[in-house]
C-alpha cells in the first residue's frame, strides 16, 4: 500500500487536502449540530402524540396501532441515540472531555447493545407493517385471523428477541478504553466487516427494503385495479362496492406512504456508508484518505436526513389520516366522552370503522 496523507512527501498537497477537509467538517458538523436537535426535539413530541392518539379506544384495537405505537417508541429511542453522538461529537470537536468518559465497560456495550436494537427496531417495524398490508389486501377473507392485536403483538416480541439475539456481538465487542466506548482492538476489522456488510448492508438496507419494495408494489396494483372497478362496470352495485373498498384502503394509503419515507431517508446514508468502507478496503491508503476525506462532510448532511425517518411519521399521520386528526384534537383539547361533542353514534362508529379498516 502507497504511503498516507500524513506521511505523503508532498507536503503541500497534503495540506490542501487536509484545510479543504477541516472547511468541508466545519460547515457540515455546524450543520448538523443546529440542525438535529430541532429534528430531535420535533420527532420525540410527535411520537410521543402519535403513541397517545393510537393508544385511543378508535384506534387501538387495531392491529397495525400496535405495529406503530412500537414504531414511535424505537424512533424515539434512536432519536435520542443521534442526539447523544452528535453532543458527543462536540466535545471531541473542541478537544473537550467525552461524555462517556465515567462509562464502564457494562455501560458501554449496554448503550452500544440499546442503540443498534433500537435501530433495526425501527426498519423491521416498518417491514413488518409492509407485509401485514399486503395480507391484508391479498388474503381479505385471512385478514381476521392473521391481522390480529395479539399476533401483532406475538410479531413485535419474537421481532425484538430476534434482534437482540443478532446484536449480541456488540456485548462482547465494545469495552471503555481511554475515556471513551469503543471497540476492542482485537476485534476492530471484525466488527467493522459485521457493522458495514451485516448489519448496515443487509439488517438495515437489502431485507427491509426489498419487503417493502414487493409488498407495496403488489398492494399498489391491487389497489390500482379496485380503482378501475367503477370504469368497467357502470351498475350501482359494483360502484358501491369500490366505495367502500377505496375508503377502507385509506389506511394502506397512509401505511404504504410510511414504508416509502423509510426507503427515501435511509437508503442514502446506508449507501454512503458501505462506499465509503469499500473504498478505504479496495484503495491505496492515499487515494482511499482523499476519497474518505471528500465524502465525510456529505455523510453528515446524509444522517441528518436520514434523522427524519425517526420524525416524520407523526406529520404523515396528520396529512393522511382524517382520524387520526379528529382523536389528535380531542386529545389536545382534553375531550371526554360525558361532553355533548365526545358523544358517538352507532352510525359515527360504523363510519370510523369503514374509514380504519
Amino acid at each position: 500500500m502507497d504511503g498516507g496523507c500524513i506521511t505523503s512527501t508532498n507536503t503541500s498537497n497534503c495540506s490542501d487536502v487536509l484545510q479543504d477537509f477541516q472547511v468541508g467538517m466545519s460547515w457540515a458538523l455546524w450543520t448538523k449540530q443546529v440542525l438535529t436537535p430541532i429534528i430531535v426535539a420535533a420527532g420525540i413530541v410527535g411520537n410521543i402524540l402519535s403513541f397517545i392518539v393510537m393508544s385511543s379506544r378508535p384506534l387501538r384495537h387495531k392491529s397495525y396501532s400496535f405495529y406503530l405505537r412500537a414504531l414511535a417508541v424505537f424512533d424515539s429511542l434512536t432519536l435520542i441515540s443521534r442526539e447523544v453522538l452528535a453532543v458527543e461529537e462536540i466535545h471531541i470537536s473542541y478537544g473537550k472531555p467525552s461524555i462517556y468518559s465515567n462509562f464502564g465497560d457494562i455501560s458501554c456495550k449496554t448503550m452500544r447493545f440499546a442503540e443498534s436494537v433500537s435501530c433495526l427496531m425501527s426498519s423491521w417495524l416498518v417491514a413488518f407493517m409492509a407485509v401485514e398490508r399486503f395480507v391484508a389486501i391479498y388474503f381479505p377473507l385471512r385478514k381476521t385471523f392473521y391481522c390480529t392485536r395479539k399476533r401483532a403483538l406475538v410479531a413485535i416480541v419474537c421481532l425484538f428477541n430476534a434482534l437482540c439475539c443478532c446484536q449480541f456481538y456488540n456485548l462482547v465487542m465494545f469495552e471503555h478504553a481511554r475515556g471513551h466506548c469503543t471497540v476492542k482492538r482485537e476485534y476492530f476489522m471484525l466488527y467493522l466487516n459485521i457493522y458495514t456488510y451485516l448489519y448496515l448492508l443487509v439488517m438495515i438496507l437489502l431485507l427491509p427494503v426489498m419487503l417493502i419494495v414487493f409488498c407495496n408494489g403488489m398492494v399498489v396494483c391491487k389497489l390500482f385495479r379496485y380503482r378501475q372497478i367503477p370504469c368497467n362496470h357502470a351498475d350501482s352495485e359494483s360502484e358501491k362496492t369500490a366505495w367502500v373498498t377505496q375508503r377502507r384502503h385509506k389506511t394502506t394509503y397512509m401505511l404504504i406512504t410510511i414504508t416509502s419515507a423509510y426507503i427515501v431517508t435511509v437508503l442514502p446514508i446506508t449507501l454512503c456508508s458501505v462506499i465509503i468502507q469499500v473504498t478505504i478496503e479496495s484503495k491505496p491508503r492515499a487515494e482511499a484518505e482523499r476519497i474518505f476525506m471528500a465524502f465525510e462532510p456529505y455523510k453528515h448532511l446524509l444522517e441528518i436526513w436520514s434523522a427524519l425517518n425517526y420524525s416524520v411519521n407523526f406529520f404523515i399521520y396528520i396529512v393522511s389520516g382524517k382520524m387520526f386528526r379528529r382523536e389528535l384534537k380531542h386529545v389536545l383539547t382534553r375531550r371526554t366522552s360525558g361532553n355533548g361533542s365526545g358523544v358517538k353514534t352507532r352510525s359515527t362508529h360504523l363510519k370510523e370503522e369503514i374509514q380504519l379498516t
